[in-house]
């Protein structure tokens, strides 16, 4: 205990280190957060009819760069348990993407499938036009496997 008249005790700067390492946290929290809504954005996207679908892809990408980011800054803060889900949110934004990407590869054949069953009344015109679907695909992909084998 200091005597009255004296100076208090000093104590130690806070350390930059500690200061550094605050900052780093922060930004990996920051950047997680937008990752996590840039990922949202992305599955509300995907359910949007087909020209605003598109719109997922640029959600989608744009989370997958900032969630890379992220996982950098969490690495550099130290914070090796929020660095492994930002992983695994990765790995839900790639699975995404490739959904994404094939919902549009596929669109023409799946546009005449809604298109028929839009029109179709019964339970046989129904089923009619998924069989229309499954063989349209079938000769989608046969020809693309076609297409690769001769290129």
């Amino acid at each position: 205990m200091a005597a009255p008249g004296s100076t208090p005790p000093r104590r130690p700067p806070e350390s930059r280190s500690g200061a550094r390492d605050e900052e780093a946290a922060g930004l990996a929290a920051r950047r997680s957060l937008l990752f996590s809504l840039l990922l949202l954005g992305a599955l509300l996207a995907a359910r949007l009819p087909f020209p605003w679908m598109a719109v997922g892809l640029l959600f989608t990408v744009a989370a997958l760069v900032v969630g890379s980011l992220a996982v950098a800054a969490a690495l550099g803060a130290r914070r090796r348990g929020t660095a492994a889900v930002l992983v695994g949110g990765l790995l839900l934004a790639l699975l995404v993407l490739l959904s994404q990407v094939a919902g549009l590869v596929f669109w023409p054949v799946q546009a005449e499938m809604r298109e028929c069953l839009s029109g179709a009344v019964t339970e046989q015109a129904s089923a009619q036009c998924r069989a229309d679907f499954e063989d349209d695909l079938t000769r989608w992909v046969e020809g693309m496997a076609g297409l690769s084998a001769t290129g």
